[in-house]
């Protein structure tokens, strides 16, 4: 039993330093057009909370939408598509925390993720990124 538990205590310890080195990967994302929706993405990805709410509160004005934050952001997360993913999915997959909350709080309940959702590692993914800096030029649908 005890190596049982020490075994779980070594696995955890390295999926958490592994989920560490993911998030403080060199990572620049670029938006591919000029549009408000890719601008959102780009802003949600890089973890900007403030313009991630300035763009969802420009696509709700121009999509009629009057039900305030809470509204344009469940609309945001049913309509957006950040490189054929949705919103909440996007910034969970980049470590984007404080916009991923703050989305995944007002999303439609089919694009919530819970806490188990987000811990998960793909770790072959892991072992192709090395440190070199990466460019992911980003748009929407």
């Amino acid at each position: 039993m005890k190596a049982l538990t020490q075994g779980l205590l070594f696995i955890s310890v390295f999926l958490l330093l592994t989920f560490k080195a993911y998030a403080n990967q060199n990572i620049t994302f670029e938006a591919g057009d000029n549009t408000i929706a890719t601008k959102l993405c780009v802003a949600a990805v890089s973890n900007d909370l403030k313009k991630t709410k300035l763009y969802i509160s420009r696509l709700g004005m121009m999509a009629g939408i009057h039900t305030g934050m809470y509204g344009r952001t469940s609309f945001a997360s049913d309509d957006i598509l950040c490189n054929d993913t949705d919103l909440v999915k996007f910034t969970a997959q980049y470590n984007a925390k404080d916009t991923f909350e703050f989305i995944n709080k007002r999303a439609l309940k089919k694009y919530r993720l819970d806490a188990e959702e987000i811990k998960i590692i793909d770790l072959a993914r892991q072992q192709r990124m090395n440190n070199s800096p990466k460019v992911i030029l980003i748009t929407s649908r």
